[in-house]
């Protein structure tokens, strides 16, 4: 993932925005190893972000987010395996960040995110290629970060994700998601830029793929 972000102020308060093009692979295993491979430009994403309250004497940070997830992505209607999803997304978040001390912050944030429809969705079943719409997923993210340093941030975050249940040409197939994981987070500051490092995975799924291991390594360089 490429993400360029652009900082100002708006109405006096700062605000943020960004997009984030992305490239990969996508290889079957298990019972898709037959499934021919994905690979080249995926989806695209923007975010505008907008601080309705910064205190930073306090530590208090009040925020909203809006996110749209364009369908840039390699899409083949033959194929079970893609890397783009031929739809657009959309998602509005609500954060909350407090100080606790010097040391420590909090964080809270809730959003919703809605889905267009895919008109020539690969079901790789008998069923072929159908419409398929998703119900809005919700979702909750509590953190805890600790600042051993300056230059230094550890966290860790719990997420609940529920809604998103999907019908296949206005058959609902009872697939609600009901999950939740946990994320840990390392960030240190250094003078080539910030590197950050994050591991998940699920905890509980009920439906859908179970992730048993997520590792992000970003590398972020801030200039004026």
């Amino acid at each position: 993932m490429l993400r360029y972000t652009r900082t100002f102020t708006l109405a006096g308060k700062p605000s943020a925005a960004y997009i984030q093009p992305t490239f990969g692979q996508i290889e079957g295993a298990g019972i898709l190893a037959s499934q021919p491979d994905s690979s080249g430009i995926g989806d695209t994403a923007f975010a505008w972000a907008y601080w309705l309250n910064a205190n930073h004497e306090q530590g208090n940070y009040l925020g909203l987010v809006g996110y749209l997830v364009a369908p840039t992505g390699d899409y083949d209607s033959n194929q079970v395996l893609n890397l783009g999803q031929n739809r657009y997304s959309t998602a509005l978040q609500l954060v909350y960040q407090t100080s606790l001390n010097k040391q420590f912050d909090a964080m809270l944030s809730v959003d919703s995110h809605w889905f267009t429809d895919n008109d020539s969705f690969n079901t790789g079943s008998p069923m072929g290629i159908v419409n398929m719409e998703q119900d809005p997923v919700y979702s909750t993210q509590v953190s805890l970060m600790y600042k051993p340093a300056k230059q230094y941030l550890l966290g860790a975050s719990y997420f609940i994700h529920k809604g998103g249940e999907t019908s296949w040409n206005g058959l609902a197939r009872d697939d609600e998601i009901d999950k939740d994981r946990y994320q840990l987070t390392a960030r240190g500051t250094f003078p080539f830029g910030h590197l950050i490092l994050q591991y998940s995975r699920d905890l509980n799924t009920e439906n859908g793929f179970i992730e048993k291991h997520r590792v992000f390594l970003r590398y972020q360089l801030m200039w004026k």
